[in-house]
């Protein structure tokens, strides 16, 4: 019995002092070379809060992190005090929202999969929309805006660069280019207002050789040409298909 009794009353103790540890309070200062403050904290059970200052002394960062790191949030600062970002992380998911110096939304977006998933939305000032954005398995999706919301240009980039696709609108949402670049040529084609083909070709990214050719409104060929070694050479042609006149231009830039 009195064995019994010694190991509750060892438990208890123990219990006791591992509380005291659980809720001890621990504070910290940092400091640069200079002797200026840069950072304060405090850890209270499995929350820590901090906050970090600029050379001037105003606040750059304030931050609350839970649970070991599992959630934190914070409030960021440019050197004049404005706020230029709040964020939250939550079960591996960032949401996160930009601001500009006059408090105005300018981006917000979620981040996930250690940076490998984003999505994102852009405005300006006014707060009309600029963009918006997804990157998944090393895709990047875009979409671009005109002042009266239409979309001026659509596009994908592999996460390497080496690929891309995109197209390009007027401000009335008209289709104006479309551009596909793979294994280092781009390769072109515009049109005009009626949809029909302007102009298409070729352009080797590595060494500068272009090729194209162009077409009036009926779809008809007008002109074709290649530039090879700083050369220009180029053919054009009658509206029944005939050679009217061809050129060479060197030293081409």
């Amino acid at each position: 019995m009195k064995e019994k009794t010694f190991i509750v009353f060892l438990f208890c103790c123990l219990t006791a002092i591992y509380a005291q540890e659980t809720h001890k309070e621990q504070n910290w200062k940092k400091f640069d070379k200079n002797g200026k403050l840069t950072e304060i904290g405090i850890v209270t059970d499995t929350v820590t809060t901090y906050k970090k200052f600029y050379p001037n002394g105003k606040e750059s960062e304030l931050g609350k992190i839970y649970d070991f790191g599992a959630t934190q949030t914070w409030e960021k600062f440019d050197k004049n005090g404005n706020l230029i970002e709040t964020g939250k992380l939550s079960k591996g998911v960032t949401n996160y929202i930009l601001f500009y110096t006059d408090g105005k939304e300018s981006e917000s977006g979620t981040i996930s999969d250690k940076g490998k998933t984003k999505e994102w939305r852009k405005l300006d000032k006014e707060g009309r929309l600029l963009e918006t954005g997804s990157l998944k398995d090393g895709v990047q999706q875009y979409r671009k805006y005109s002042d009266n919301g239409k979309h001026i240009e659509i596009g994908k980039i592999t996460s390497d660069g080496k690929s891309k696709e995109w197209q390009y609108f007027d401000k009335n949402g008209i289709l104006t280019e479309i551009k596909k670049r793979a294994e280092g040529i781009t390769s072109y084609t515009k049109f005009y207002k009626t949809g029909k083909k302007s102009e298409s070709g070729t352009i080797n990214n590595e060494n500068g050789k272009k090729e194209w050719k162009k077409f009036d409104k009926n779809g008809i060929l007008t002109e074709s040409g290649t530039v090879t070694n700083g050369v220009l050479e180029y053919t054009k042609y009658n509206a029944q298909g005939e050679v009217t006149g061809t050129g060479r231009v060197v030293n081409y830039q």
